[in-house]
């Protein structure tokens, strides 16, 4: 993955040939298709913790927020996935539908279905929650703890309005907006900065409007 920093950034959309040390032969899709899957298998690896998983019965995957790699090194992941669509090569990734939404553009509006495919189990308990007849019992507020690394972290969901003061009660008018803003947090807040920069490296590569190089990516 480190080789991909010498790359020229106009050289990036020409066509990739691969060779293996010590394997000769002529790349004619397979040694290439090989190397991405190598490539993916190793940044998939939880135990490398770009990504990980809400416990998804699919094995769908999104940005780890307890990430130990640097931004740099989700940009250079995000430039070789943009390489694989670019040279066409057929990829079976973990990734929902929502992932590829969020690498081309800036997700305004956040929804319940976005957290389906990553968190079933979030995702039900959300979608119970917008039914109820009642949500004053619960007493949620604006709120969600997270642990990294250990510490307990707080996290005010509506800070325009927190005013320093509690957190503002989920209420029966509001709860579609804690909804919003919990999967906004959980899909794109909580992982800013990992997120954006595999994106830059992903358009790096595939420009901002080739969507028709998708075709390419099976998720």
């Amino acid at each position: 993955m480190e080789a991909i920093r010498t790359v020229r950034e106009e050289d990036l959309s020409k066509v990739l040939r691969v060779s293996f040390k010590n394997e000769p032969g002529v790349d004619e899709g397979g040694v290439k298709k090989e190397f991405f899957q190598l490539v993916f298998k190793h940044v998939l690896d939880p135990l490398h913790t770009f990504f990980y998983s809400r416990n998804a019965p699919q094995g769908m995957v999104w940005f780890n927020p307890n990430a130990l790699q640097t931004i740099e090194e989700f940009h250079l992941a995000g430039m070789l996935l943009g390489l694989a669509v670019t040279n066409r090569v057929l990829l079976d990734l973990p990734f929902p539908a929502v992932f590829f939404q969020v690498l081309f553009e800036d997700k305004e509006d956040w929804s319940v279905e976005d957290v389906k495919e990553v968190d079933p189990a979030l995702y039900q308990g959300l979608v119970s929650l917008l039914a109820m007849e009642e949500v004053d019992s619960l007493a949620l507020t604006f709120s969600l703890t997270w642990a990294c690394f250990g510490q307990v972290n707080y996290v005010n969901l509506l800070p325009e309005q927190g005013g320093g003061g509690d957190p503002v009660a989920v209420t029966m008018e509001n709860r579609a907006l804690y909804v919003s803003r919990y999967v906004r947090y959980i899909l794109f807040e909580s992982v800013q900065e990992s997120l954006v920069g595999f994106r830059k490296g992903f358009l790096t590569v595939l420009g901002q409007n080739n969507r028709e190089f998708m075709s390419c990516v099976r998720f």
